[in-house]
């Protein structure tokens, strides 16, 4: 892709003005980001320092060096957390700067290494920006999940192209999914989805629902409780007076459900593309909020490093709602991703729910904690999820894998 054109420079301003909700004299910092997008690293920065910004740091990562980390780091330094890092992500916290998470991965960078010894990696890298992590939890921190297309992803989405073709086409691909044509106008596109997507979380919301049932021809027959009061958030988050986007691109609206309630099985509906691995067929039987079984036809070492992590990674943290007709499905290509694959189907995540969503103590009231959270896709043409309400009443929510709400 040319850096010249003109949908570049509308997506690096997209990401930095309304995704990371940047502000003039604030730092953006980026991590997460691959050597290969350099070029594009230097427009996002270009139009950051155009917004006001009054310092922009990257932290870049390859894939083939984590793979040799994995494979050969002494134990004692997978352990390892960087206090000096630490201590610089407070200061974003503290300072009210913006972050923005490149979320590229390189699929199979990670095949043939252990779980565990990532998994004992990971855990470490969760210590070293756990303020980054609970403040965004909170919705104290603007931090922006968003992407930049690498040859490797490229290559994975379409293998039968030439590596510069599949980078071009994903490119196009990553473009019309973030609503960006080049008519300078995709901030508007997102104003409006904003609107949209936040009236009909707002109906979720009053509806006071205490359950939900999720029905679909894949085998899912579940029931998830819901905390008294949860709210369900769509769209834009606010956080230091400022708004920006957890997500970007995003379709979704969710909630998180109780810890101890939830019963039947979940069956996953697209492949899960995690820390390098990719994991298929996911099946988790519910009981009492708890995963009894998991199975994966593909990759069940890597969703057991999750499930088994810590009491709470075997509970759930999110339960996603997304249309079946989402724009991100609309553009026709398996993306081989989870930022864009969550926001093309419904999802549940394990691990860590969201308690900006429960007004009071979230705890207390049943939203779950963890170290992890893995999304993982559920969503189907047939998928139905219908809400309850207290006094048993039920909601149609979801009909045929479409809002009907």
């Amino acid at each position: 892709m040319n850096m010249n054109d003109p949908r570049v420079r509308e997506f690096a301003r997209l990401q930095v003005t309304v995704g990371a909700g940047l502000r003039p004299g604030k730092r953006l910092y980026l991590k997460g980001v691959p050597l290969s997008a350099a070029d594009y690293i230097r427009v996002l920065a270009e139009e950051a320092y155009a917004a006001g910004a009054s310092d922009v740091q990257v932290s870049w990562v390859d894939g083939r060096l984590d793979r040799l980390r994995y494979l050969h780091a002494a134990d004692a330094e997978l352990d390892r957390h960087f206090g000096p890092a630490r201590e610089f992500f407070e200061s974003l916290v503290a300072e009210g700067d913006s972050v923005m998470h490149m979320f590229s991965q390189e699929p199979h960078s990670t095949d043939g290494c252990d779980a565990r010894r990532i998994g004992r990696a990971m855990a470490a890298y969760m210590q070293t920006t756990a303020p980054l992590r609970e403040a965004q939890m909170k919705s104290g921190l603007l931090n922006c999940t968003s992407t930049v297309p690498n040859p490797a992803w490229a290559r994975e989405v379409f293998p039968q192209l030439t590596e510069d073709e599949a980078l071009d086409r994903l490119w196009e691909a990553v473009l019309a999914a973030s609503r960006v044509t080049g008519d300078g106008r995709a901030a508007e596109r997102w104003q409006e989805f904003d609107r949209k997507s936040k009236a009909r979380a707002k109906k979720l919301s009053e509806a006071r629902l205490t359950e939900l049932r999720y029905r679909s021809g894949l085998g899912m027959d579940l029931t998830v409780g819901l905390p008294e009061g949860v709210l369900w958030h769509g769209a834009s988050t606010e956080a230091n007076g400022q708004s920006y986007y957890a997500n970007l691109p995003t379709e979704e609206i969710f909630t998180s459900p109780h810890r101890e309630r939830a019963e039947g099985v979940i069956v996953s509906s697209m492949p899960l593309y995690w820390q390098g691995t990719v994991i298929r067929g996911i099946r988790l039987v519910m009981h009492d909020g708890v995963v009894t079984e998991a199975h994966a036809d593909e990759g069940l070492e890597a969703l057991l490093e999750v499930v088994e992590h810590d009491e709470g990674s075997r509970r759930l943290g999110e339960c996603a709602l997304v249309g079946w007709d989402s724009p991100i499905r609309a553009v026709g290509v398996n993306f081989c991703n989870a930022l864009f694959d969550e926001n093309a189907a419904c999802h549940f995540a394990l691990g860590k729910g969201f308690d900006y969503l429960m007004p009071g103590d979230a705890r207390a009231a049943g939203i779950n904690e963890s170290d992890k959270h893995m999304d993982f896709m559920v969503g189907t043409a047939d998928l139905s999820v219908t809400g309850v309400r207290a006094d048993g009443g039920e909601l149609p929510i979801m009909r045929d894998g479409m809002f009907v709400i």
